[in-house]
């Protein structure tokens, strides 16, 4: 069976953009620097040198302030989505953000605390030992989008230049052909799979981080599942996927030069296209 589609009454929450502000680094503290945001649970503001807010709020599904945990963002914005993800349904998670603002620490945790991606995967095998009248099976997939070209972050030999291809199928939508996919059985196999692919992945140091994300990259989780001891074929088949996209930069703030320079203007085009994609989904369409 192929993934499951919310109905039209459950549209209002199919797409949800929440906010983390987080607090000044170390970096930051040195130099001086100061805090002029200010939040609600729903909107943030801008604050002027006095402290005053400065023209009207943006407003978002929620907001957390620098003082809330990833275990909070996650119990808010991403369980509900892998327990759908579980039910049979398609999720997406992705963190978005200027380079070095908390989006791998949102994301991976920074080894002493975890971030959604562990959270998730523990919810999820979790939830098998929860259901013991169905049969699950998973496989993860790793890809990478580097100056345009898709590569497998977990394929034994490198990819052809100019990477893989990007194909649609008539019934199961847009892939990528030749992607591998790994079976695994716990939390800990789906944690190795993504650190093999990590270390794979194009990183390179700015003005603004240290190990700057030069790629946008896509950890797929395909579930499986059906009734125990069911005699028919039906198979419920849903995917997560955990997106990590490079920051956006500015030139004059990274430093960028060179391979670097051309590196941002491939991550700002992809995330300005993205951008649109995302505007366009936001937009409710007009009834019937």
């Amino acid at each position: 069976m192929p993934p499951r589609s919310r109905s039209s009454a459950d549209s209002s929450d199919a797409f949800k953009v929440a906010i983390r502000v987080r607090p000044l680094i170390a970096r930051e503290r040195k130099t001086g620097a100061q805090m002029f945001w200010s939040c609600d649970t729903k909107q943030i503001f801008q604050l002027g040198a006095d402290g005053k807010q400065l023209g009207l709020g943006h407003f978002f599904d929620r907001v957390f302030d620098h003082e809330e945990t990833t275990q909070d963002v996650y119990d808010e914005i991403a369980q509900p989505i892998i327990e759908s993800v579980m039910e049979g349904y398609n999720g997406t998670i992705f963190a978005y953000g200027q380079t070095s603002s908390g989006k791998t620490y949102t994301m991976m945790g920074d080894g002493k605390t975890e971030g959604i991606i562990p959270y998730a995967i523990d919810d999820m095998f979790h939830y098998i030992d929860q259901h013991p009248d169905r049969e699950y099976l998973f496989r993860v997939s790793f890809m990478e989008i580097y100056n345009e070209a898709v590569s497998d972050l977990l394929a034994v030999k490198d990819a052809k230049p100019g990477g893989l291809q990007i194909r649609e199928h008539l019934e199961g939508g847009v892939y990528v052909a030749n992607l591998e996919e790994k079976l695994v059985r716990s939390k800990d196999e789906v944690l190795e799979w993504m650190k093999k692919g990590e270390k794979r992945r194009h990183v390179a140091g700015t003005n603004m981080n240290e190990r700057s994300s030069r790629s946008h990259t896509i950890f797929r989780v395909i579930i499986e599942s059906r009734e125990q001891g069911a005699k028919d074929d039906a198979v419920n088949v849903s995917q997560l996927n955990l997106v990590d996209l490079a920051g956006s930069e500015r030139a004059s703030q990274t430093g960028a030069e060179g391979q670097r320079l051309k590196e941002s203007g491939a991550i700002n085009q992809s995330l300005l296209t993205l951008s649109n994609v995302i505007r366009k989904l936001s937009e409710c369409p007009p009834e019937g």
